[in-house]
């Protein structure tokens, strides 16, 4: 009687591959969040509130970008920059890793003068909010300051973690590097702010809130795929698209702005195919009244110079490559038919 072939068991512990596929998806999300709550605050017309700018609103979202710090790039409205750094967790400590890279690279933009103290910032945004952290947070939040106190010992502590690591990159400028760079922990409800800003009075259903935000991510998500970005106004046509319906105000927040742009060009697209779509005849002096036509149904063909053969080129063809064209014929030779 042959033997059975033992059965194998599933490892009871998860493979390093699966690990690692959860974690890039986990930290592909956060950064569509991330993402999608400065193109929030954006739509909005609102300053993102960690940054410490005069003028800190959003008008153009990037992602894997060719900065030294890549993950997104937020531009602002007087023409500042913010570099943004999409990290899960990080351990303020000698020994990260993950504080060690990301010191790295705001070493490098600093060195490659990518970032302006006075406009431009650095921000390491974390998910995985953590007492050293936010110390960390709090010290180079102080350090920005012109007039403050000396800092507590474990922002001292904090700070001299990140002179430890820049220091092993032979970088020297270290009150540069604290003035340019900020930490952020976001917490767990980030959708939470971002939704409540969208719902502030920019949608025109705010139950529609939800759907706006999946949508910002989803967006995100398949610009960072591409490495791609868009302005706010871009922005808020790819929700337009996805049947995101926002206010209409043309001195009002940027996203309402923009529908209102939209309308307008509605408006004028509808008013110019009516015009189009109508023959006035009134002007022959004849009691005719006007009639309607098919601008579509019709073959208009014009030919260059004296040349009476039939054929020639489409009239739009025309058009497009003169630039101007001047029309002249006979009475009734359809030259108000082709305009």
């Amino acid at each position: 009687m042959p033997s059975r072939t033992p059965r194998t068991t599933s490892p009871t512990v998860a493979s390093s591959g699966a690990i690692g596929g959860a974690s890039n998806e986990d930290g592909a999300d956060f950064r569509a969040s991330v993402a999608a709550w400065a193109v929030s605050f954006g739509l909005a017309g609102r300053a993102l509130p960690c940054i410490d700018l005069p003028s800190a609103i959003p008008v153009c979202v990037s992602f894997e970008t060719d900065n030294s710090v890549d993950d997104i790039e937020i531009v602002l409205r007087d023409g500042g920059r913010v570099f943004v750094q999409c990290k899960l967790k990080i351990h303020v400590g000698e020994a990260d890793s993950t504080l060690s890279s990301v010191v790295a690279q705001w070493c490098e933009a600093v060195r490659n003068g990518e970032v302006a103290p006075e406009q431009d910032r650095i921000l390491l945004a974390v998910k995985r909010s953590t007492a050293p952290v936010r110390t960390l947070s709090d010290a180079l939040m102080r350090a920005k300051s012109t007039i403050v106190g000396s800092p507590k010992p474990k922002e001292a502590e904090a700070l001299r973690m990140i002179d430890v690591h820049a220091a092993t990159l032979r970088f020297a400028d270290t009150d540069r590097l604290r003035k340019v760079a900020l930490v952020v922990s976001f917490p767990s409800d980030i959708a939470l702010e971002g939704i409540t800003v969208i719902t502030g009075g920019i949608l025109a259903r705010p139950e529609a809130a939800d759907d706006a935000w999946k949508a910002l991510k989803d967006i995100a998500r398949e610009l960072a795929r591409h490495r791609l970005g868009l302005t706010i106004r871009e922005w808020s046509d790819r929700l337009h698209r996805r049947n995101i319906q926002f206010r209409s105000e043309a001195g009002g927040s940027p996203a309402a702005h923009a529908e209102a742009i939209r309308r307008v060009l509605r408006s004028y697209r509808a008013l110019l195919i009516d015009r189009a779509s109508r023959m006035d005849l009134r002007g022959i002096g004849a009691p005719l009244p006007s009639f309607e036509h098919d601008p579509k149904k019709l073959d208009l063909r014009v030919t260059e110079g004296d040349v009476r053969e039939p054929g020639g080129w489409p009239l739009v063809q025309a058009f497009q490559r003169f630039g101007r064209v001047l029309l002249l014929g006979l009475p009734g030779g359809g030259k108000t038919t082709a305009l």
